[in-house]
């Protein structure tokens, strides 16, 4: 069983808790290939936690200006973020409302449809999380008149 030792002080570590390491040397001294790292309090030994972007399904064939809502939640481990940094990584824009965890937004309408990348970081301690992303497609926006589906642009109307 490996010991880690701080200060002259042991504790026992078992085979399943990672082990602390520093540029791939185990804390008792030994070259690892893993890249698993010592947690603590869901922070681990480099700085970094993780958060989760829910829904991560159901976010293909959106009908446009439906709305989304999005919902972070630390992963399993990882302390509770002061902040949430929320952005569109990729695609049509959208504005968000909503603060903190949860973010809504109307999809974008277009008339060929569109795909969109939404990315958010947790904040802690001033300690950036990886960036997480949800990516949804929405359907093509069509406009009905009696005659069928068309798409038309607005019209412009001089005035006299």
């Amino acid at each position: 069983m490996a010991r880690l030792r701080i200060g002259g002080i042991g504790a026992d570590d078992p085979p399943a808790v990672p082990r602390l390491r520093i540029g791939g040397i185990s804390a008792d001294g030994a070259v690892v290939a893993s890249s698993r790292r010592l947690r603590i309090g869901g922070i681990s030994a480099d700085g970094a936690f993780a958060v989760l972007l829910q829904p991560l399904t159901g976010m293909s064939d959106v009908e446009p200006l439906t709305t989304i809502t999005l919902t972070a939640v630390p992963a399993p481990g990882s302390p509770t973020p002061d902040s949430y940094v929320w952005s569109v990584d990729s695609g049509a824009a959208v504005v968000f409302s909503g603060a903190g965890a949860t973010r809504s937004f109307p999809a974008p309408a277009s008339p060929t449809g569109a795909s969109t990348t939404i990315a958010v970081q947790a904040v802690k301690s001033g300690v950036y999380s990886p960036v997480q992303k949800a990516t949804f497609t929405v359907l093509p926006h069509q406009i009905w008149r009696p005659n069928g589906a068309v798409w038309a642009p607005a019209k412009t109307v001089a005035l006299v």
